[in-house]
Order: structure tokens, then C-alpha cells, then sequence
């Protein structure tokens, strides 16, 4: 039988409640502008390569709806989770 994972302990509760991901926010941001605007790039070369564009528009909303919803996110609050549990 294989034994449970424990619970975490204090140091990687604060890791989960507050994660430093600003270096890979901006590493998203800089290689989502550069892909997007190199497939955009590509699709003007022929009138058969437009269908592209179609796909960079839908990237560009993806990614401008995923990163405004995970960086503008409500805070989990530790001390009222605490006090709860």
C-alpha cells in the first residue's frame, strides 16, 4: 500500500498563498508578443496564408483574457483562512 503525501508544512503554505511569478509573467508577455507577431508576419506573405490571422487574433485574446484574469485575481487571505479552519 503506498503511504499518503503529507500535508505541507508553514514555509510552503506561504509559497502557495503568495507566489513570486512576475519573472514568468513577463517572460509570457515577451514571447507571446514575439510568436504573435511572427505568425501574423507569416500570414501576409500569401493570400493563402491569411487563415493565420484568424488564429493570431484568437491567441491574442486568449492570452490578453488569461493574463488580465490571473494577474488582477482577488488575494487568498492566510489570517482569514486560519481563523476559519
Amino acid at each position: 500500500m503506498a503511504a499518503l503525501p503529507s500535508a505541507p508544512d508553514d514555509r510552503e503554505r506561504i509559497l502557495y498563498v503568495n507566489p513570486n511569478n512576475r519573472l514568468l509573467s513577463v517572460t509570457q508577455l515577451i514571447s507571446w508578443v514575439g510568436l504573435s507577431l511572427a505568425l501574423f508576419l507569416f500570414s501576409l506573405n500569401s493570400v493563402w496564408l491569411a487563415p493565420f490571422t484568424a488564429w493570431v487574433i484568437l491567441g491574442v485574446a486568449y492570452f490578453t483574457l488569461s493574463y488580465v484574469a490571473n494577474s488582477t485575481f482577488k488575494r487568498f487571505d492566510l489570517a482569514a483562512h486560519d481563523a476559519l479552519v
